[in-house]
């Protein structure tokens, strides 16, 4: 009879869970930031307010949803229906992709995404046969070499 709904131990599991979830979105948040501005100094493009504007509007839009869907958690947990907070470390997780995605898009430019998208791809499709797939992917750089050299001895008078 000395059992209660109540877990300290859980609950404080849980609240380590959501703090390490909520600082990770942030860091995510700031990497992103630094990038973003590293890009628009190597575009010379003006750093405004507007930019970091923008950053607290997106955290708005980030964080809003996480607060609920922690406090949903929170319930949950009190009655020991999950022993992880998964809404808000779900949540979590989508922003951090989300947050990386644009992190990728201000280092890298949008043609060298879409070609390791393509690789990622083939090797995906032939991963079955691994042999296959790495064949493939060589084949590829290959033939992509060719057509850059052909392209550069046409440029030249």
């Amino acid at each position: 009879m000395n059992e209660t709904i109540f877990n300290a131990e859980h609950l404080i599991f849980a609240v380590k869970i959501i703090a390490i979830s909520y600082m990770a979105v942030i860091l995510a948040m700031l990497i992103d930031l630094i990038f973003g501005i590293r890009k628009a100094k190597i575009r010379k493009e003006a750093r405004t307010s507007e930019g970091l504007k923008r950053t607290t509007e997106k955290a708005t839009k980030y964080f809003a949803p996480m607060v609920c869907l922690t406090i949903v958690d929170s319930l949950l947990n009190l009655v020991n229906l999950t022993a992880l907070p998964y809404l808000t470390l779900g949540w979590a997780v989508f922003l951090i992709v989300c947050e990386s995605w644009s992190v990728l898009e201000s280092t890298w430019d949008k043609k060298d995404i879409r070609e390791k998208a393509k690789e990622v791809k083939i090797v995906l499709d032939g991963k079955d046969d691994l042999s296959q797939a790495i064949t493939n992917l060589i084949d590829q750089k290959l033939s992509t070499m060719g057509e850059d050299a052909n392209q550069n001895t046409k440029d030249k008078p």
